[in-house]
């Protein structure tokens, strides 16, 4: 090899690699695991949000919409991840009215996606 060869930067992967790559990971079985506890731990995260607002623990509120905020979108659902960035700033904006109809949203859209993972509805 020669010298100029050592010196050039490595190839950067194309988009086709990487959506391999992407693919090959959300179907491991260390993602799926990731899946796993994430749908476990949401009713927990949901109750806490929630007992966060009833008791007008503002902070709590916005640590706890943050959380949920980042952990649903790198989940891949970006409807909990939406919720909860609306509770986050409005919490934030003082908005407080609006906090309590958006976490009665985001506990509706919760209870459905856990009954999703277990393939229940309530009739």
């Amino acid at each position: 090899m020669t010298d100029e060869k050592a010196k050039q930067p490595p190839v950067a992967e194309t988009d086709m690699d990487a959506s391999k790559k992407s693919k090959s990971f959300y179907s491991s079985p260390r993602y799926l695991a990731i899946v796993e506890r994430f749908k476990q731990e949401l009713p927990r995260m949901v109750k806490e949000l929630s007992e966060a607002v009833r008791t007008e623990n503002w902070e709590r509120v916005k640590d706890k919409s943050h959380e949920l905020k980042g952990i649903g979108g790198a989940m891949g659902f970006p409807q909990i991840t939406e919720i909860a960035r609306q509770m986050y700033t409005q919490a934030s904006d003082a908005n407080y009215n609006h906090v309590t109809l958006t976490c009665a949203e985001l506990e509706k859209e919760c209870q459905s996606l856990v009954q999703s993972f277990t393939g229940t509805r309530d009739e």
